[in-house]
Formats: C-alpha cells, structure tokens, sequence
C-alpha cells in the first residue's frame, strides 16, 4: 500500500521542517511498516537503541518518553524538558504532552 513518509529535517540553524514522501510501507525506507523519527541531539537515544533496537515498539509514547529523558541526562546543557510528545498515525496527530505555548491541533 502507497503510504506518506514525514521525514522531519533537522537543523540547529532554523525551525524544523518536514518533507513527505511517498513509497510503500512495509516496503521502500518502511520495511517492518513502522517508522521512527529522532530528530535533535540524540546520540544518547541512537546508541540506546543500537543496543535494543525494538524497546520503543512495547509502548511507544512511554518509550519516546523515557528516549528523551535519557537524552537530557546525557548532555542537560542541551537538552531539557519541557517534553512535547506529538502522536501521529493513520488517523492523524494527537498531542500526548505539550506544553502550554504548543497551538491545539
């Protein structure tokens, strides 16, 4: 099945901007039929995972959580909270945690 891709584009320089694809999804860059974005400082989050690739599948909110807490532990001077945690699927997104300056979607 044709799917969107929303591949976020990382820049320390400007706003994060997003660009969509279209391929297959299990299939093209989607070969399981998920997809995980980590955008930002995440080298902490990269080698976590590298080490259990398939930890944030069980419970994904609460995982991404957990990702971004780490990475806040590693270098705080970077990262830190407030955390937004933005939900997407196939029906749409929902804010899971945002703070108050995040608009309603």
């Amino acid at each position: 099945m044709a799917s969107e891709f929303f591949i976020p584009t990382p820049s320390p320089l400007v706003p994060v901007q997003i660009v969509i694809r279209y391929g297959k999804c299990p299939g093209d860059a989607c070969t399981t039929g998920e997809q995980l974005f980590v955008t930002g400082e995440h080298d902490a989050i990269s080698k976590f995972l590298s080490e259990k690739p398939g930890y944030w599948k069980v419970n994904p909110v609460e995982a991404v959580r957990e990702l971004i807490e780490l990475q806040i532990a590693d270098i705080p001077n970077l990262v830190g909270p407030p955390i937004d945690i933005l939900y997407v699927d196939k029906n749409g997104a929902r804010w899971v945690q945002k703070k108050d300056q995040c608009p309603d979607m």
